[in-house]
């Protein structure tokens, strides 16, 4: 390295969410880090709703309307409960 000469460190963030990757470049006896950390995980979609089945006739089975899931940046569970 001489003087006014320039560097630039390029460094792939982690496949994990709320994770530190990190370079450290050293030019003689000083060192400095250059830090990447992945953002925390989002599991928590955002809102969604169901169209109500009214006057449903009795022992019938219905279908859902169908919600396409939004708001998440990792997988989240999924559960369904009911009769």
């Amino acid at each position: 390295m001489t003087l006014n000469d320039t560097v630039s460190l390029r460094l792939t963030s982690s496949s994990s969410n709320s994770t530190l990757t990190q370079a450290t470049l050293t030019i003689d006896s000083v060192s400095e880090n250059y830090d990447v950390t992945t953002l925390l995980a989002d599991i928590t979609p955002d809102n969604f709703s169901f169209n109500a089945i009214i006057d449903a006739d009795v022992a019938t089975s219905y279908t859902s309307n169908t919600i396409t899931v939004s708001g998440l940046n990792t997988s989240a569970n999924i559960s369904i409960t009911g009769v």
